[in-house]
């Protein structure tokens, strides 16, 4: 991997700290615990796609031998950027990856699942795939998925074989969960989470949480103060069923 042959600031390696057991090969047999630093970039930490990505940005800006090197290979930097054909096609404005999409210009977020209203009679089967279509990455929209959990807990109480008809109690609320889907299209979501510089803000966290007899869920805010005025935007979210 690239990334492994990229090297940290000694100051950077205090955080990438490990724990290794040294076996000492004697009559003793004594393990004597050690403490290592990794002195280059560790392949599967979060940020590690971050420095390669800002590592290879800045040496193509700062090096004219490093596009060359591209070129003789016959690589363009067209290529690196961007598999587009077009420039211009590469700057969308709305970007979809699983499920949900960003409007790049006003840097919000929203849902762009479609579930598709089946015509065939309602099954178990139907029911489960449906859960597959509806992607909620950060589970901001905890409150949608959990009616369809719900839907499916009351399908396996009745021990329902995956091709069997459901009643229509069921299949009525399955379907009308289906066609309110699209409305969460209109459910906009802010990236940014602070209403100023974040060093400036006054931030506190607030957690809120709520249960019933079939589910429970929890939310956390976060509440920024800067120049007098207030925002508070939602963080993380997550709702489970009952177990009966």
């Amino acid at each position: 991997m690239m990334a492994d042959f990229i090297c940290t600031r000694v100051s950077y390696t205090t955080i990438s700290r490990v724990i290794w057991v040294y076996k000492e090969l004697t009559n003793s047999r004594r393990e004597e615990t050690i403490t290592l630093r990794h002195c280059r970039v560790v392949f599967g930490a979060s940020p590690s796609p971050f420095s390669l990505e800002a590592t290879i940005a800045h040496h193509m800006q700062n090096s004219s031998s490093f596009s060359k090197l591209l070129l003789c290979r016959q690589l363009t930097l067209r290529g690196t950027v961007t598999s587009e054909k077009i420039v211009e096609e590469s700057h969308k404005r709305f970007i979809s990856i699983l499920g949900l999409s960003s409007d790049t210009e006003i840097d919000e977020r929203f849902y762009n699942s479609v579930v598709e209203i089946p015509e065939e009679e309602i099954t178990k089967r139907t029911v489960l795939s449906a859960a597959h279509r509806l992607l909620d990455p950060i589970d901001v929209t905890c409150p949608v998925p959990l009616i369809h959990r719900l839907l499916l807990q009351n399908i396996r109480k009745r021990k329902t074989n995956w091709d069997d008809v459901l009643p229509p109690d069921i299949s009525n609320k399955f379907l009308t969960w289906v066609k309110e889907l699209h409305l969460l299209k209109d459910c906009k979501i802010p990236r940014r989470l602070v209403s100023g510089p974040f060093k400036e803000c006054r931030i506190s966290l607030h957690r809120f949480s709520d249960a019933s007899e079939v589910s429970y869920a929890a939310r956390i805010f976060l509440r920024s103060e800067f120049n007098k005025k207030i925002s508070v935007k939602l963080t993380a979210s997550k709702s489970r069923v009952a177990k009966k």
